[in-house]
């Protein structure tokens, strides 16, 4: 996944730009974006960080994946707000992050180029505090006002949810598709197995695969990555878009994205395999059809 949900620590500098700390100077080309405040905590702590943009149901359902481990990652208070039924034609754009000592009363979203900025405005913006409080936000935009947008406040876009995906190859038809079942290929030697026995089957060129099963993600692309699992699914479709995995308290689920207005007669089968970090599988949770 572009990927992911991202913890911005508080030395790589104020993430929300404060109207009361530093100059804020002219408003950015693109000007103040047109959007809904649907929740703003100004003192959140303890939620996982976050810069989301959530353009579909499917999006929030891979969001809402990240919070399934609530030991490890608090859900930010915006997050009810995600059941409600989702609009076509808008986003919700999510974000919480370490942001100084600003007790802001209210907050604003700017464009600039390829970035969004949350502006914090008014209240009270100390010159320390004990810790940075982490300000959360959830809006609501026109899809159009988002169109193109790579950062918030300077930090990737997440759309992905916890996982993010490693690759997708098309599969030939063999005998064991249809019996295929997800499993992990963390290991060198799982990842070995399961690319022999595609190749076994007539499905697949094994060094093909294995090329997919070794490569990175930006999970695992990281400096310093947490400890990943790794995951493989077959999954049927006419056309593969953007694939995901779903995390769940008991199970993995993934989806290739596919085009609802692309049809077929006889859906393809793809390889799709996914990266995660290991604290945000749930204990007990299996990858499933």
């Amino acid at each position: 996944m572009n990927r992911r949900l991202i913890m911005v620590v508080a030395a790589l500098g104020v993430a929300f730009a404060s109207s009361g700390c530093g100059a804020v100077g002219a408003p950015p080309p693109g000007g103040r974006v047109d959007a809904e405040v649907l929740s703003f905590k100004s003192d959140e702590f303890g939620a996982r960080g976050s810069t989301a943009i959530l353009d579909s149901e499917r999006a929030v359902r891979a969001y809402l994946g990240g919070f399934t481990v609530p030991s490890v990652h608090t859900a930010p208070s915006f997050v009810a707000k995600l059941t409600e039924p989702f609009i076509t034609g808008k986003s919700y754009v999510a974000l919480n992050q370490p942001g100084g000592c600003h007790y802001a009363e209210r907050v604003e979203l700017w464009r600039d180029r390829d970035n969004l900025e949350a502006r914090l405005i008014g209240g009270k913006n100390y010159p320390e505090c004990v810790r940075a409080v982490a300000p959360s936000v959830l809006f609501r935009v026109d899809n159009k006002d988002i169109d193109g947008i790579k950062t918030i406040n300077g930090v990737p876009v997440d759309r992905d949810g916890p996982a993010a995906a490693v690759g997708l190859t098309l599969l030939g038809s063999g005998s064991l598709l249809p019996g295929f079942a997800p499993r992990e290929i963390t290991g060198a030697a799982e990842r070995a197995t399961l690319a022999g026995e595609f190749g076994a089957a007539g499905v697949a060129d094994p060094p093909a695969v294995m090329a997919l099963l070794d490569g990175a993600s930006v999970l695992s692309s990281q400096k310093y990555p947490d400890p990943l699992r790794r995951f493989a699914f077959v999954l049927p479709g006419c056309a593969a878009v953007a694939p995901l995995m779903y995390v769940s308290a008991d199970a993995l689920r993934a989806d290739l994205g596919a085009n609802p207005n692309v049809q077929c007669s006889v859906p393809a089968k793809y390889l799709a395999v996914f990266d995660i970090r290991a604290a945000d599988v749930p204990q007990g949770a299996e990858p499933v059809r």
